[in-house]
């Protein structure tokens, strides 16, 4: 990414599997499912306290999001609709 990055969303990033990157310099929406065994929770809640960074934790959703695609989409959609518009 370059400075030009005005805004990141990142979808069940793996951070049990790898250290997570959050200074972005913009706005970043983390998403996970507390059902994620590749994004638990409690690892996006430790590196989740940064002022520009919005973490959004799914009730029942896993990595795979099955069923969960409204809400996923909807969470996509008002993060960028906030930032980018």
């Amino acid at each position: 990414a370059d400075s030009d990055l005005r805004a990141l969303a990142l979808v069940s990033p793996p951070v049990a599997h790898a250290n997570l990157r959050l200074d972005w310099g913009c706005p970043t929406l983390v998403l996970a499912g507390d059902q994620d065994q590749n994004a638990p929770a409690d690892g996006l809640e430790a590196i989740g306290g940064g002022s520009d960074v919005e973490l959004h934790i799914v009730s029942g959703a896993d990595h795979f999001w099955l069923g969960f695609e409204k809400e996923l989409g909807e969470a996509l959609a008002g993060f960028f609709e906030r930032h980018l518009a």
